[in-house]
């Protein structure tokens, strides 16, 4: 199948993964894997990828690049043994190299489907990305781990970003049931946020 068909695909089983028997979500796993890891493109891929050279007159573009992201997401939502999250862990932080804002949006989503206690990696690194999307999913993992690094929590409630600004105002109710004096510090800052939008989730 073309890729742009397969990553439909993927995104039905994602959207379903929760409902299905644990033996499916482990088959169906270890297929997304493999995609994530060798995704084969179809011959009628590759004629069609080679529209896309720079000097080429006329481009056609199915959303080429989206099923090995895609496929990693799939696999977060798919997982549910240590295992397999480390694994997904692996091949996300792998994608966030690429420096493409899809596939970073697509690799943090797929971090954010794993339970914050199976989530090994350190949140300072993330909070200290370029890229926004990454920075978002510090904010909701700090909320969850604060006292690994306490003062992250204003630099991410003070981010340029106002969507890292406002994950953090929506993930505050989780914070508060870990350490209500931080979670009453942020909401007093997020309170007097520029945007509306930040305000109204502290709310």
């Amino acid at each position: 199948e073309m890729e742009v068909n397969r990553t439909d695909a993927l995104q039905a089983i994602m959207i379903v993964s929760r409902s299905l028997a644990d033996p499916i979500r482990t088959s169906l796993f270890h297929r997304s894997i493999g995609l994530a890891v060798s995704p084969a493109f179809s011959e009628a891929d590759e004629r069609l990828r080679a529209s896309l050279h720079p000097l080429t007159a006329f481009r056609f573009n199915l959303a080429f690049g989206s099923l090995v992201p895609q496929a990693v997401r799939t696999a977060g939502a798919l997982a549910h043994t240590t295992e397999e999250y480390q694994q997904v862990i692996g091949l996300a932080v792998a994608l966030f190299r690429t420096g493409d804002d899809f596939t970073t949006n697509q690799a943090a989503h797929a971090l954010a489907l794993i339970p914050p206690e199976e989530l090994v990696i350190d949140i300072r690194i993330l909070a200290g990305s370029p890229n926004h999307w990454v920075r978002q999913l510090a904010a909701v993992l700090w909320t969850t781990r604060p006292d690994e690094a306490p003062a992250l929590g204003q630099a991410l409630a003070t981010d340029p970003d106002r969507a890292v600004r406002r994950v953090m105002a929506e993930s505050l109710g989780r914070l508060k049931e870990k350490r209500p004096d931080l979670a009453a510090e942020l909401a007093a800052l997020l309170s007097q946020d520029l945007f509306a939008s930040v305000r109204q989730a502290v709310k």
